[in-house]
């Protein structure tokens, strides 16, 4: 078994110094931190993907908060909580971030899609004309276009 010094951190002492107050890691106390920054933004994406689609949230303001949240509650975590060197790494503070940014919105759609199963049935009847049954009885779906434009009165 090699022997652990400074320079060498085992995998406990690492998740020590991911939980520890003030721990101060660096790049050569704590290489593997980017790592751990990048599960955790995993996780914060994750939750907030799941939080967004059960909720039914639509727009844009659900996207802002979530990129918002993955990007700056791991850099404050940083710190103020670990007091890290960030500038002995490279890019530690957006390392991971295009990967849990596109794994929120997968969640957040694939969530979004499961809660709302009847609008998805009706969108697909609609785009290939088929009948949607329903209690036994077919219903086709209608979808009336009854908008006519005014006339435009140009001066030409």
């Amino acid at each position: 078994m090699p022997e652990t010094t400074s320079e060498t951190p085992t995998k406990g002492y690492d998740w020590i110094k991911v939980f520890k107050l003030n721990s101060q890691p660096n790049a050569i106390t704590f290489p593997t931190l980017p790592d751990v920054i990048v599960y955790f933004r995993m996780i914060i994406a994750l939750g907030y993907g799941i939080s967004l689609g059960h909720r039914g949230q639509v727009g844009g303001v659900g996207i802002m908060f979530g990129i918002n949240c993955i990007t700056f509650i791991p850099i404050m975590y940083l710190n103020f909580i670990l007091n890290a060197n960030v500038d002995s790494y490279t890019s530690i503070n957006f390392v991971g971030l295009p990967n849990a940014i596109a794994l929120m919105l997968l969640i957040w759609i694939f969530m979004f899609t499961l809660e709302h199963e009847e609008d998805e049935l009706a969108l697909v009847s609609a785009l290939v004309n088929i009948t949607v049954m329903g209690n036994n009885e077919s219903a086709p779906i209608v979808i009336e276009d009854s908008f006519t434009a005014p006339p435009v009165e140009t001066e030409f």
